[in-house]
């Protein structure tokens, strides 16, 4: 793929604007990076508070289950939001050289699995002081870990191709893309259990991408089997995703700077 051979090409610039989103996100701010940690653990002290004490879901480790899903899902939804708007904002870098565009959008969410891994550190305690039961096998599954994350970067890479692309052309996706990303989030099982998902509900619920990682998740980090069902699927949707992008970001690529 011209992608992946353009990406080890440039690997340099690419771990070069990286590190320079990593930088300037929290530049100015006292507590700096410390805020990776800190964004996600107060969203799940304000959705505990909400949905554990006053919509009252009867699920043990609540806020554990909660992490579990808030991590991942905040991967995804900054990636694609950062990746929406990658190219049409590095206007000058594609006009005046011959800047391979994708390496933007790359550099975007490669800073956000940055950022998730530091959060894992903390997810991690919470884990352990959680009133689960650990086992064996429940460490071997620890290994999918990486596959999983793996699957998670490509779906979202090809998903933010596809948004950054198209926006160049029409600045509304960005915007569409935020709203959607708000309706996603409450079709995905992070601030409830998918327990509370009808039965009859579940083999469609389970087509959603977004919602299928977020339980691929909640498998792997918590005590409890993985279904080949849901890695199956989440395999799928990323190649899927990764292939779409690459072809909509071909097929536009040479008329971005005509609208940049």
């Amino acid at each position: 793929m011209e992608i992946i051979k353009e990406s080890i090409k440039y690997r340099s610039l690419l771990l070069a604007l990286t590190n320079r989103y990593l930088v300037s996100r929290y530049r100015g701010s006292f507590l700096g990076f410390i805020w990776t940690i800190l964004n996600p653990l107060l969203l799940m002290l304000i959705y505990t508070l909400v949905f554990r004490y006053f919509m009252r879901f009867q699920v043990d480790n609540y806020s554990v289950v909660l992490l579990c899903g808030l991590l991942p899902w905040t991967l995804i939804s900054a990636s694609i939001m950062e990746g929406a708007t990658a190219i049409s904002a590095g206007g000058q870098l594609i006009t005046k050289s011959l800047f391979p565009a994708h390496i933007l959008v790359s550099s975007r969410v490669l800073s956000n699995v940055v950022n998730m891994a530091y959060s894992f550190l903390v997810l991690a305690i919470f884990i352990y002081l959680g009133d689960f039961t650990f086992t064996l096998g429940y460490f071997l599954e620890l290994l999918f870990l990486p596959i999983v994350l793996m699957l998670t970067v490509l779906f979202v890479y090809g998903v933010s191709l596809i948004v950054a692309s198209m926006n160049v052309f029409f600045r509304d996706i960005q915007h569409l893309v935020g709203n959607l990303l708000n309706l996603l989030f409450f079709l995905a099982p992070v601030v409830y259990p998918i327990s509370e998902i009808p039965e009859r509900f579940l083999p469609i619920y389970s087509l959603n991408p977004f919602a299928n990682l977020v339980v691929l998740y909640h498998q792997v980090l918590l005590p409890g089997p993985i279904l080949l069902y849901n890695v199956g699927l989440a395999v799928f949707y990323a190649v899927l995703a990764f292939i779409v992008g690459s072809y909509v970001y071909r097929l536009k690529r040479e008329t971005f700077s005509e609208y940049l």
